[in-house]
């Protein structure tokens, strides 16, 4: 239906559908929480994590406005910062290909005795630890993209 071509143009449908999809834009954008959107740009950049400056400004907001929004839904940028860099570190240490000092470093860690210390205040395990308890089959389901 795209492709068919639209034979007499009408400016009071267009500009009502148009109203229509910015009205279901806006309330998805609401219904959705903001830290999600803050994850994802995490997300997107773990190696190299992003300053809630750059964060905020990539929202179109200002420092202190990011920090209260995210304040308001019971997150802190070191917070999700940290959440983002624990889950991907696990996800790389289930697999056995990659050297735990490899790990650090992709997460952006320059020094490998930095990566052991975080990832053991985060899980409580160092990462040889944490390695030695995964399981086969959780292994098996992981896969990793860049």
């Amino acid at each position: 239906y795209l492709d068919t071509p639209i034979r007499q143009s009408n400016t009071e449908l267009l500009t009502l559908f148009e109203n229509h999809a910015r009205k279901n834009y806006q309330r998805l954008r609401e219904n959705k929480p903001f830290s999600d959107a803050v994850i994802l740009i995490l997300s997107k950049s773990i190696n190299h994590i992003p300053g809630v400056n750059t964060i905020a400004g990539e929202l179109g907001l200002s420092y202190k406005n990011l920090q209260l929004k995210l304040k308001s839904e019971g997150n802190t940028f070191i917070g999700l910062r940290n959440r983002v860099q624990c889950e991907f570190a696990k996800r790389l240490l289930m697999n056995e290909n990659y050297f735990i000092n490899e790990v650090g470093y992709l997460l952006g860690f320059r020094e490998s005795s930095t990566f052991y210390r975080t990832f053991k205040r985060w899980t409580g395990h160092t990462p040889g630890e944490y390695r030695k308890q995964i399981t086969k089959a959780d292994r098996a389901d992981t896969t990793i993209e860049y």
